[in-house]
């Protein structure tokens, strides 16, 4: 259904020399559609005024070295953001707000959500189980972080409605280190600049900023809860959020995938 692909710039198109090649001098060619880069006068249908392969695969070697230089000095700045306790996330976890102190953005206790975060605490310390917990945040008319951020109301108002908190959105609250004060630089990390697809580092290379901001639960009492989920081991997804992995073995691993988006399913404990 295309004929023709008009870009500004070859770098615009694509910082792969290699795949960039491949679709201009192959792809394109083979399915007779035409492009067009304005800035370098490429224009596959004129070939008087389009330069030679070599000087094309030159330009995208060039816009590669450049894709690559960029991310380094991106991955350095935010580097050297994180450790001087700046918060680099999208979404402040459930009972912070944003603040911007010194010039740097960092975590701020949202007295109403945090009241909440102590309230599930303190209700794990009596012995309830997560199902426990989900159903005394029904009956109080709490809403759920996701909600919380649409609404922008903790307790639900008139004409708003109430959704039941999830019991992995609970043990998500129960084993986040950003209530201790604590800010995990990530979970999960890119292979390459250029390969977007994220996997798990490995628990010993996990980056942990210690009182990057106020904390909400001392460090005794989520000790405590810690070790009622001492059966699991406990990650971190690019979200912020907590996930845990079952000790056996996953026999469907790989091979179970979402029916809407495709995307692998993982076995959690809830």
């Amino acid at each position: 259904n295309v004929d023709c692909v008009i870009v500004k710039d070859l770098s615009r198109f694509g910082r792969n020399c290699v795949e960039t090649g491949n679709y201009i001098q192959k792809i394109f060619p083979f399915m007779n559609v035409r492009f067009i880069a304005v800035t370098e006068g490429i224009d596959t249908f004129d070939p008087e005024h389009t330069p030679d392969e070599m000087t094309i695969n030159l330009k995208n070697l060039v816009n590669e070295m450049y894709a690559k230089d960029i991310a380094e000095k991106v991955r350095a700045t935010k580097t050297a953001q994180r450790e001087n306790g700046s918060f680099l996330g999208s979404v402040a976890p459930y009972g912070y707000e944003y603040a911007w102190v010194d010039n740097k953005r960092i975590l701020k206790i949202e007295p109403e959500s945090a009241a909440i975060v102590k309230d599930i605490f303190n209700l794990r310390l009596e012995g309830l189980n997560m199902k426990e917990i989900v159903e005394k945040l029904y009956e109080r008319k709490i809403h759920t972080p996701i909600c919380r951020l649409r609404t922008g109301h903790v307790y639900q108002q008139e004409g708003e409605k109430l959704v039941s908190w999830s019991r992995a959105t609970v043990k998500c609250i129960l084993t986040n280190v950003s209530y201790i004060g604590n800010t995990i630089c990530s979970y999960t990390n890119e292979q390459k600049y250029k390969n977007r697809e994220l996997h798990d580092v490995d628990k010993e290379d996990v980056e942990v900023y210690q009182r990057t901001h106020e904390a909400i639960i001392s460090y005794d009492v989520f000790h405590q809860i810690a070790q009622s989920f001492e059966k699991s081991k406990i990650y971190c997804n690019r979200k912020g959020f907590q996930k845990c992995h079952p000790i056996d073995e996953d026999i469907y691993q790989d091979v179970i995938v979402c029916g809407d988006c495709g995307k692998k399913l993982s076995l959690i404990h809830i």
